[in-house]
C-alpha cells in the first residue's frame, strides 16, 4: 500500500491507518529478543516514496537518522530507494521489530510495513 493510500491521493497516512490484515504479525517472539549472541538483529522498513523523489527519501532517511541517534539503541544503517517502484528500504539494528515500529510512530515516519531482514553475502569461490 502506498503511503497516501492510493497513488495521486494527497492525504497521508501511517501503517496505523492500514488494515490489521495487511501488515505482519505483531508481538512475533522470534522479533522480540536480540540474537542472543550480544548483536543487534535486523529490521527493514518499507516506505512508499510518491515519484520515487530521491528528495522524499533522503528526508526520511535523515529522520530516521536523527531519530535513531535520539533512540540511542537503534541503529539506522541505510536507506535504499527503488524509484521506479516509489519506495525505499530502510535498514535498522535492533533488539526487536517493536523498537523499531515505535520509533517511526513516534517520528511520524510514515511506512507500509517493518520486517525482520537477514543480510547475505555470496560465498567466497573456492
Amino acid at each position: 500500500m502506498p503511503r497516501n493510500g492510493t497513488p495521486g491521493s494527497e492525504e497521508a497516512h501511517s501503517a496505523r491507518d492500514l488494515p490489521d490484515s495487511i501488515l505482519p504479525p505483531r508481538g512475533n517472539p522470534q522479533d522480540v529478543e536480540a540474537t542472543g549472541d550480544g548483536t543487534r538483529r535486523i529490521f527493514l522498513v518499507e516506505r512508499f516514496v510518491p515519484g520515487g523523489a530521491v528528495a522524499t527519501a533522503r528526508e526520511h532517511a535523515c529522520e530516521a537518522r536523527v531519530a535513531a541517534e535520539a533512540a540511542n539503541r537503534i541503529q539506522h544503517v541505510t536507506t535504499i530507494l527503488l524509484p521506479d517502484d516509489e519506495s525505499s528500504f530502510c535498514l535498522f539494528r535492533a533488539d526487536s521489530i517493536q523498537e523499531v515500529r515505535l520509533l517511526n510512530d513516534r517520528a511520524c515516519l510514515p511506512y507500509v510495513r517493518i520486517v525482520r531482514a537477514v543480510t547475505v553475502s555470496a560465498l567466497p569461490r573456492a
